[in-house]
């Protein structure tokens, strides 16, 4: 969470700039006495509030604390209360648009002046989904103490445990909450909790399993509403949604925070000495920390002037709809300082991150990096020096810039490796994603130096299949005319004409073993087997 302290009351504000058709609705309850409205009378307003609906046992009171009668569609009107007690519920419209609804035991009073309303709630909770924002003469306000929400048109629900916190939760719609003239942003998918005597306001995220009852049960009796929440917020009541879209969802308003989570950088004087203070500038990567796993890990990384990352793992869980942070780790890129080289890749076999470090003295140990619940859990794979080969086949992560979210709405789970892959005569079907890598990528890429280092164009790119595991293959050998089986995590694509469109898809794809070689020499990427006959299938 973060938290914002104030000097000032607090005052909670919430604003969305939304736009539709006028509310609308039949003539409600409205009267003028001394030039105000305040009791039942002749005059219609569009500002009106009715009691449309109890369960159990709720009580309205007037202005004057005198018990009003419950009759079906009861107007409220200035100065009115209403209580519930437990398991008891009220439902108040505001026209024809459902409004707001009370939890049991909540303790509500009305106001009204003109089209003005205002909802204070003195203890208890209620939920709002105003379906048709107020036109712009209107106003819909939830009070406690002296805490404001200002509601026009979005979903969510308040809870009031005394006169001195409030806390906020948005399903829909995106508000701010203010104090003095300093705001904070509350979006789809974020709570707002609100202390009056301390003066802060803490943000945070929050699930469905977060939500009471009183709340679920709106939401799971309508489906449109339900569907409306997974699109704003990625919360999923009902179990509609599918949990990658769901995932994408909340990894979205994850990378919109980024600069909100701290990622280990040193902010002492020495560190600023030696340029290591964040740039403002963010990327993202998206990775299976398990092949059981059916949505990514996210992992968000912050630039800083001596050209390192810090990085952040998020894991979304997808029973919970949450969005757990495991950890941080460790830098990526060569610290000039320390002289360490860190870079962050997937492991060959599926089986989470590897970090790869080669110290100042040529020491090389690469690092498997997995999931342990909501924590990351690291392990020595294996330990030498510069230019041997580590036998640990890693992939590179794809990075993208946060002002870029098009990996969230492209990315798909690798095909399941239970369902049957077609057939394609006596070639070998394969699955795995293409795309074009840079020199340095295709080095991180093999886990190796390259051995033609001195000569090589580093100018060059290469068309590469990244296989979604490593695979056994019985194939050509480039020295010898006979077939040679060994293992490869990669299929090096010479001449990908025909096949570029797919540049970044995963794909199922046929290769012909009498067309696809084993190299008989030490050129990029190493060891890997390499075609130019690639049938794509799907």
């Amino acid at each position: 969470m973060r938290s914002v302290k104030r000097a000032l009351a607090l005052i909670l504000a919430l604003s969305m700039a939304l736009s539709c058709a006028a509310c609308g609705g039949e003539e409600g309850p409205s009267a003028v006495e001394d030039g105000k409205e305040n009791g039942p009378g002749a005059e219609i307003s569009a500002a009106s509030m009715w009691l449309v609906r109890t369960e159990g046992n709720v009580a309205v009171t007037d202005g004057d604390g005198a018990d009003v009668s419950l009759i079906d569609r009861l107007g409220l009107y200035s100065g009115y209360g209403a209580t519930t007690r437990a398991a008891s519920y009220g439902w108040i419209d505001l026209d024809d648009v459902k409004l707001t609804k009370m939890d049991e035991n909540s303790d509500i009073e009305v106001e009204k002046e003109g089209k003005h309303l205002t909802l204070t709630v003195n203890s208890g909770a209620v939920f709002f989904n105003v379906t048709r924002p107020l036109e712009e003469d209107e106003t819909f306000e939830i009070r406690a103490s002296t805490m404001v929400t200002a509601i026009r048109g979005t979903c969510g629900w308040v809870e009031v445990s005394d006169a001195d916190h409030m806390n906020v939760y948005i399903l829909e719609g995106a508000v701010r909450c203010s104090v003095g003239d300093v705001t904070e942003s509350v979006a789809a998918g974020e709570t707002a909790a609100i202390s009056r005597s301390e003066e802060t306001i803490e943000i945070g995220a929050f699930t469905a399993a977060d939500a009471p009852a009183f709340v679920t049960s709106e939401v799971e009796n309508d489906a449109a509403l339900a569907e409306e929440i997974i699109d704003a917020s990625g919360i999923d009541f009902i179990g509609i949604g599918d949990p990658v879209k769901l995932a994408m969802t909340r990894y979205r308003q994850t990378i919109d925070r980024a600069e909100t989570y701290e990622y280990g950088v040193r902010s002492t004087a020495s560190s600023q000495q030696i340029g290591r203070v964040p740039t403002g500038k963010y990327r993202y990567a998206l990775a299976r920390m398990a092949p059981e796993d059916i949505v990514p890990a996210l992992i968000l990384e912050q630039h800083t002037t001596d050209d390192l990352y810090f990085a952040r793992v998020f894991m979304y869980d997808v029973d919970s709809g949450a969005v757990v942070l495991l950890s941080t780790v460790n830098l990526d890129g060569l610290d000039t300082v320390s002289g360490y080289d860190n870079v962050l890749a997937i492991e060959g076999d599926g089986q989470g991150l590897a970090l790869t470090t080669t110290g100042p003295t040529s020491v090389v140990n690469v690092v498997r990096v997995t999931r342990e619940d909501d924590s990351l859990n690291y392990e020595i794979q294996w330990a030498g020096t510069v230019g041997e080969d580590t036998g640990v086949p890693t992939l590179p992560l794809r990075w993208y810039d946060a002002s870029d979210l098009s990996a969230l709405d492209g990315w798909t789970p690798p095909a399941d490796v239970d369902t049957p892959l077609p057939q394609d005569g006596d070639r070998i079907v394969l699955t795995g994603t293409l795309d074009e890598f840079t020199y340095d990528e295709t080095v991180a890429l093999q886990g190796a130096p390259d051995p033609n280092a001195m000569w090589a164009d580093t100018s060059r790119t290469y068309w590469i299949i990244l296989l979604d595991e490593p695979q056994t293959l019985e194939i050509m050998s480039g020295g010898e005319l006979a077939f040679v089986t060994g293992e490869t995590s990669m299929i090096s694509v010479s001449d990908p004409s025909g096949i570029s469109q797919y540049a970044g898809q995963h794909i199922i794809f046929s290769i012909d073993p009498n067309m696809t070689f084993w190299p008989s020499d030490t050129s990029m990427p190493v060891g890997s087997a390499r075609t130019n006959d690639i049938h794509v299938l799907g």
